[in-house]
């Protein structure tokens, strides 16, 4: 279990000492540093050390009483939280970001994804782009079920509702069963909030569709294929102007829809 902790705490930055100091003093009761340093095994000199980062990262909080120091770690869910407010500014300015990039504009890049691991982070670049933002989707019942069920407790909530926040809007094709079986993969407020989503809906037949499921923002054509469990995405100026005039050219053989 510590070593998958590890593993994720790397990665936002965090060493090896810095990651056992922080799980030492989430397991003790306000230890003082000489507490820290006997059940974590390390020298006190590199616990004062690595406090003054974590102090300065806000991660762990010093409490002092008379001449005692005694340290209080930050609970987990605020640190989560910190992170996932990281993670949304960094897709936030990821757009200016490439406006730097020297790309070769000739050449797409297309990349494959695992769909278990790179769905959720798909939504969230979703949820975070710029307040007032679009992209389209076009997708039929087949792939809305194992979509919606890649979803873990809670994190279908909390993307929708970034999307409520920032304005996002939604333009989507989507199949008459599609819309009316919706609210059938998820819990009643989560979809009390999904539909006040900013959507704008066309349903088509069923036969109409020769994929699961597609969105454009951006650059970016992303295919969704639950079936096979890939996510798989193209990134190129080209291709996705050519894909929103086909997606704008059967938005207009549709009729308008909205989740009841």
């Amino acid at each position: 279990m510590e070593e998958k902790i590890t593993r994720i705490l790397s990665r936002f930055g965090f060493n090896e000492s810095e990651i056992m100091i922080y799980l030492t003093v989430l397991k003790l009761d306000k230890p003082t540093v000489t507490e820290i340093a006997k059940k974590a095994d390390l020298q006190r000199t590199l616990v004062y050390f690595h406090l003054k980062t974590l102090l300065k990262r806000d991660v762990v909080r010093e409490l002092v009483k008379g001449k005692i120091k005694r340290f209080v770690a930050t609970p987990p869910k605020e640190l989560a939280e910190r992170f996932q407010r990281w993670t949304t500014d960094v897709y936030s300015i990821v757009p200016e970001l490439e406006s730097l990039q020297t790309i070769d504009e000739q050449t797409p890049i297309v990349t494959i994804h695992d769909f278990a691991t790179a769905h959720y982070e798909h939504y969230n670049e979703l949820a975070s782009l710029s307040e007032g933002s679009e992209f389209r989707v076009i997708q039929s019942k087949q792939s809305a079920d194992p979509d919606f069920q890649a979803f873990k407790p809670g994190e279908w909530k909390q993307i929708v509702e970034r999307m409520i926040e920032r304005n996002i809007m939604t333009r989507a094709i989507f199949t008459d069963e599609m819309v009316d079986t919706a609210h059938t993969q998820m819990d009643a407020e989560t979809y009390a909030v999904f539909k006040q989503r900013n959507w704008q809906i066309r349903a088509i037949p069923q036969d109409r569709f020769d994929f699961e499921e597609m969105m454009i923002h951006q650059d970016k054509v992303t295919f969704l294929l639950t079936d096979i469990g890939i996510l798989v995405r193209i990134q190129h100026k080209r291709i996705a102007r050519a894909m929103i005039a086909l997606f704008d050219a059967l938005w207009l053989t549709g009729k308008t829809r909205k989740f009841e």
